[in-house]
């Protein structure tokens, strides 16, 4: 199975309030045991001890050793010493049981490099904060609809519009760049859409991403759970094109 990685610093991204820990998100496969996505300072290398107990708590609540604590019903516990070289803190944050996919938030404090302080510093000190670019993400397996959605979007000035018809292939996207906005389906073959939301909502690079939900389930349950993801639009299928795109603009900040 292959593993993507995406290696990326809470120092760098301007958040203050991260300075002092780095937090690298895990999305494991429970079937397999295995992880699929990592996205921060920690290496595959150095997370590969704590695999299996990721699967295990996950997979159950039941406490695996002493220093397990639960954190709103879901296991928090701090790696132990011949894990991980540096202190860990690992917080289950979501789960998706339809299929069987978790992802966690690790939280480490290792010392930094004087080549690491150096460019830290000279990122917060010289590099000018860029515009992020109109790059649209739509994560959706409806091939059709999606096509709709280029054709409607693209016709916006400056816009790039990429496409994933899973949630791996939407993660991968999500690491080459940082989108302008994000389009993405509840309902996708490998795991939720709320998983990759999820994962957004808590990497220090993408939580300010603005978010559309695109389902055609309009129940208050779907309803309450995407307003507890935080998510910027919910639009319903069949959704209204021209409603649609004047929310994308507004979203864009097109004069």
């Amino acid at each position: 199975m292959r593993v993507l990685q995406w290696s990326s610093d809470a120092r760098a991204s301007g958040d203050d309030q991260m300075s002092s820990t780095r937090v690298t998100l895990v999305v494991t496969d429970l079937r397999a045991g295995q992880i699929l996505f990592t996205s921060g300072p920690l290496t595959l290398d150095e997370l590969m001890p704590l695999e299996p107990l990721l699967t295990q708590l996950a997979t159950s609540r039941r406490a695996r050793s002493e220093a397990v604590v639960t954190s709103l019903g879901l296991p928090t516990f701090v790696a132990p010493r011949e894990m991980m070289a540096h202190p860990t803190v690992c917080r289950l944050v979501h789960v998706d049981l339809d299929r069987q996919v978790a992802l966690w938030e690790l939280e480490s404090r290792p010392p930094l490099s004087p080549h690491e302080e150096r460019t830290s510093m000279d990122i917060d000190s010289h590099s000018p904060r860029r515009a992020a670019p109109r790059r649209i993400v739509c994560v959706e397996n409806d091939r059709d609809g999606t096509e709709v959605l280029r054709l409607t979007l693209e016709l916006l000035p400056n816009v790039t519009f990429v496409t994933a018809a899973t949630g791996r292939d939407g993660l991968a996207l999500l690491q080459e760049s940082r989108p302008s906005l994000l389009l993405i389906d509840l309902q996708l073959p490998d795991f939720s859409g709320a998983t990759i939301i999820e994962f957004c909502r808590r990497s220090p690079a993408l939580a300010s991403t603005p978010v559309i939900v695109l389902t055609a389930d309009a129940s208050v349950s779907t309803r309450r759970a995407v307003e507890a993801l935080g998510v910027t639009h919910l639009a319903i299928k069949p959704f209204d094109l021209v409603e649609l795109r004047g929310v994308v603009e507004d979203l864009l900040a097109y004069d």
